[in-house]
């Protein structure tokens, strides 16, 4: 069987930056380090050679379980590229805030939990992760639950469950969103334009479904951005270019003076480029219309 090359694909990937963290990193691990060994061979590999790193390494003890020492490296690195990008994104900012949250109140410290808490449901609203949000709402049942225990009834459970049940729609409205427009999606990606019947029946309905043509149906920043996407992406697929740029503010992105319906993909690249990078702007438009 031919060696796996996930491990010399991921080696290669790192940046100087992340290959100098996982070093940094690797220094908090105790004993013997031959991981880093194989990372050196093999981050000065262009093409994976397994051959060469098991001839490099033949009087090691560790050769003689070089897949599992891989596996090893693997998990290591991944490992410190969590940690690396921890406070990247918003998403990893929310995971790390979760899991202080959890560690606190497993200690029983719940007042420090509480202030976490509420920091980290700030940041979920702010930037509508409502994913992370309904997570924070469920540590949150569970302090009032323990503030109940204490003689606490400073917070209302009825508020809690109502703002739990916004969220709850908010995700499914923000979901049957993102349906629609991985459908619009695949037919822009197969060619940019419809093709056959069935690709034209499915744009149609599409295009006229509820959510994309009825108004108050985008409860969330990120939805109403989704939907000018997909109006956009509908049009285009129908060839009706005007339509399709009018969904956006006129500026970069529009047809230039040589192309044509028949430029094909490049041109369909081209508004794709476009809707991508102006539908945020626009999204103050559909707020205020739904």
């Amino acid at each position: 069987m031919k060696p796996s090359t996930e491990l010399h694909d991921l080696v290669t990937s790192l940046t100087k930056s992340e290959k100098r963290f996982f070093k940094l990193h690797s220094t908090l691990q105790s004993g013997d380090k031959n991981y880093l060994r194989i990372f050196d061979a093999i981050d000065k590999q262009k093409v994976y050679d397994e051959e060469t790193l098991k001839k490099l390494f033949a009087k090691e003890t560790f050769i003689k379980h070089f897949p599992s020492e891989k596996n090893h490296l693997y998990k290591l690195i991944l490992k410190a590229l969590r940690a690396y990008h921890a406070e990247g994104t918003i998403s990893g900012i929310l995971k790390q805030e979760i899991k202080n949250i959890e560690i606190l109140y497993d200690k029983a410290l719940y007042k420090e939990c509480n202030k976490l808490l509420h920091r980290a449901k700030r940041i979920a609203l702010e930037n509508e992760k409502f994913y992370y949000l309904f997570e924070l709402l469920n540590w949150e049942k569970m302090l009032l639950e323990e503030a109940y225990e204490s003689g606490e009834f400073t917070k209302d459970l009825d508020a809690l469950i109502e703002e739990e049940s916004d969220v709850i729609e908010k995700l499914r409205n923000l979901a049957a969103y993102h349906i629609l427009y991985s459908k619009i999606n695949y037919v822009f990606r197969s060619g940019g334009y419809v093709r056959s019947e069935e690709e034209h029946a499915m744009v149609e309905e599409i295009a006229q479904h509820p959510l994309i043509v009825g108004k108050n149906t985008a409860l969330s920043h990120r939805a109403a951005t989704i939907c000018f996407y997909t109006q956009g992406f509908c049009a285009w697929a129908k060839r009706d270019w005007r339509t399709a740029l009018d969904q956006v503010p006129p500026g970069e992105g529009d047809p230039g003076p040589g192309d044509t319906a028949e430029t094909g993909s490049g041109e369909a690249l081209c508004a794709h480029a476009a809707l991508y990078h102006q539908c945020a702007d626009r999204t103050g438009r559909i707020q205020s219309r739904s």
